[in-house]
């Protein structure tokens, strides 16, 4: 059947279609001293067969670099795999570009779209190789969608993301060199959700390397298994692979002969016993500066394992090169001026993508029925909110200047930012708030003064942080015991903390407020779209499956965004999106999910003053994985200076 394809646009100008390629090039291409001295040893191709025949353009943020140096960063802990994913794994048929205003084509040499938005054609880069040297081609996108995707075995169901009309995406070959991703409705966020950094699925599975795990290739599986010491070939792919269809997984980052498309390779697997991690330049990366010269610049990148305060003495003592994560919002600024000439470094601004840098949800979908009905009022939301002293809590805090009481909103830059939605219930007044407390028959108790719940019990719960946030959160207790809530912290790990979350026995969680920026993709603070919506996980797995043995069924107004929901993905009209997500908004606005704090003006990251080609201003988000977007394989070290 012949389809007609044209280029759509999907907002303004959010999306374009084109191919970052130059006749230029055709003269010849360099390549780094290192990889040019494997060539003559006979151990590598020459760089012009290493490279696609349309290699993707990049362009410097200053100029052209200079190849070599060592990227130092710090991990905090053994699950921030996200650090991985923001400087070296971000490779997705599409992303964003650097000013967070476009998705542009990228493992993709261009995408279309049919009038429909229920089909999307890929053009891959003809020539392009994984970090092994073995072809990519459209038959390492078929293996994904009908071997681990579509396979039972390996996937329960396929993501909420990658589904329209509750049907799952059906992919289908063109060419050697040409995939549909095809819809059953329309799909007009498609593309947004491509470029998310979850969105790099369909990039992730070599089918020459995993075939050798899968029931449908290895007739000796069966053996390969018990030589393996597992069950049975899921649990073995697994193993090799890491978590199926989760890319914000660490196990994804566990087997280094694991081939990708990444400018650097790691040498090692990152473990709950890693202390610290390298990784080397791919000799088949595909992307090239304006002069033809293969990147990434720097050679290696090393990541060392510590905790936040470790983290902030790497970065005073100048052994952090550039890096903005755990530093941008949470690090010693005052620690990191004092250091800063000597340390050889200074700091880049960024934008963040959040609304309230922090926020707390009450478990609105909690598993006790009476503290159930408790949280899901209305005035007890309202109290908790007015019972927090956010100037006396901005005044704790490192650069309060740059700080405002602030709710779970779009931010003021954002289009749909909201003055109400951003402002309502933070006035500090205990006395209201134990007012509203007193309205819902929540008394004190007369020996402890405790308030009770309705059935005689301590009205008591339990806030969920990790131990990097419990100095902001410690004095909103305080606040809220003066009320008499018996309300604790427990300290828990990031993966302890996802564990409680996903399996909804959290009475209330301490996190970032995510959606002030991009308030399409993160919108879990605005209505359950997934997991992330803390104060309703039980109604978000009703969303994506009634039947699920956790699901709960919302109140009306949760149901009337979830199919709101649904309208904003069917529609690819820019116009028809805003009025839609508008429409969510104003219902957000009206329930109050999450209770906001403040919200950071700007932030921060740090940069060693010899590491060049990076923007002095980037968004900072997840969506947005910063610093990714901004081509990390374009930075470059000077040498040294002598002394």
């Amino acid at each position: 059947m012949t389809q007609c394809f044209r280029l759509v646009a999907l907002f303004l100008p959010l999306f374009c279609v084109f191919s970052l390629h130059t006749q230029c090039l055709a003269a010849g291409f360099d390549e780094a001293p290192a990889l040019a001295a494997q060539v003559r040893a006979g151990n590598l191709p020459p760089v012009h067969e290493r490279l696609p025949g349309m290699p993707l353009l990049v362009r410097a943020v200053e100029r052209p670099g200079r190849y070599g140096g060592m990227w130092r960063m710090g991990m905090r802990g053994n699950r921030d795999h996200a650090l991985i994913i923001r400087t070296m794994g971000y490779e997705n048929l599409v992303r964003w570009d650097p000013l967070w205003t476009r998705v542009v084509p990228n493992v993709a040499a261009s995408v279309s779209a049919d009038e429909s938005y229920m089909r999307y054609r890929f053009r891959l880069r003809q020539g392009m190789r994984w970090s092994d040297g073995e072809p990519f081609t459209a038959d390492d996108l078929l293996f994904w969608y009908e071997d681990v995707l579509m396979n039972p075995e390996l996937t329960d169901a396929p993501p909420e993301w990658l589904t329209a009309g509750g049907e799952p995406v059906r992919v289908e070959k063109v060419d050697a060199h040409t995939v549909d991703f095809v819809f059953a409705k329309p799909y007009g966020l498609f593309l947004r959700r491509l470029a998310h950094p979850l969105g790099s699925e369909p990039t992730s599975y070599p089918r020459h390397y995993l075939s050798r795990f899968h029931k449908r290739y290895n007739p000796d599986i069966e053996a390969l298994c018990r030589e393996e010491g597992v069950e049975d070939w899921a649990e073995l792919f697994t193993k090799q692979f890491g978590a199926v269809g989760n890319y914000d997984d660490p196990s994804r980052f566990r087997n280094p002969e694991l081939p990708t498309l990444h400018p650097w390779v790691l040498d090692a697997g990152y473990t709950e016993t890693t202390t610290e991690l390298t990784a080397s330049r791919n000799p088949y990366y595909w992307k090239v500066d304006i002069q033809g010269r293969q990147l990434p610049y720097i050679d290696l990148l090393h990541y060392t394992v510590t905790d936040q305060a470790g983290l902030e003495r790497m970065a005073a003592a100048g052994n952090i090169d550039m890096q903005n994560r755990h530093i941008a919002e949470e690090g010693n600024r005052q620690l990191l001026e004092e250091h800063m000439e000597e340390g050889g470094y200074s700091f880049f601004q960024t934008l963040p993508s959040r609304s309230s840098t922090y926020t707390v949800c009450v478990n609105m979908t909690h598993r006790d029925p009476v503290l159930r009905s408790v949280f899901q009022a209305l005035d007890f939301r309202r109290a908790l909110s007015h019972g927090i002293d956010r100037k006396g809590l901005i005044a704790r805090q490192q650069q309060p200047e740059t700080l405002r009481p602030y709710q779970v909103a779009p931010r003021p830059e954002s289009p749909f930012y909201r003055e109400r939605m951003a402002t309502q219930y933070l006035e500090y007044d205990p006395e209201l708030a134990g007012s509203l407390l007193d309205g819902m028959g929540l008394r004190r108790d007369a020996h402890s003064s405790i308030r009770m719940l309705p059935d005689g019990r301590p009205l008591a719960f339990t806030v969920l942080s990790q131990p990097a946030y419990s100095f902001i959160l410690n004095p909103i207790l305080e606040d809220w015991r003066a009320l008499g809530l018996d309300v604790s912290i427990q300290e828990v790990d990031r993966a302890e903390e996802y564990a409680i979350k996903d399996a909804n026995k959290h009475d209330a969680l301490f996190v970032g407020g995510e959606g002030g920026l991009d308030v399409y993709l993160e919108s879990q603070f605005y209505l359950p779209s997934n997991l992330e919506a803390i104060y309703g996980v039980a109604w978000a797995l009703w969303g994506a499956n009634p039947d699920h043995p956790l699901a709960m069924r919302p109140p009306e107004a949760v149901r009337v965004q979830l199919a709101l929901l649904d309208s904003l993905k069917s529609t690819g009209d820019p116009e028809e999106q805003r009025d839609v997500m508008d429409r969510i908004l104003s219902i957000a606005e009206e329930q109050f999910y999450a209770i906001g704090l403040f919200m950071r003006d700007k932030g921060y990251g740090l940069v060693r003053n010899n590491f060049r080609n990076v923007p002095k201003l980037m968004p900072y988000g997840w969506s947005y994985p910063t610093p990714a977007p901004t081509n990390p394989s374009q930075y470059y070290m000077l040498p040294p200076a002598k002394n």
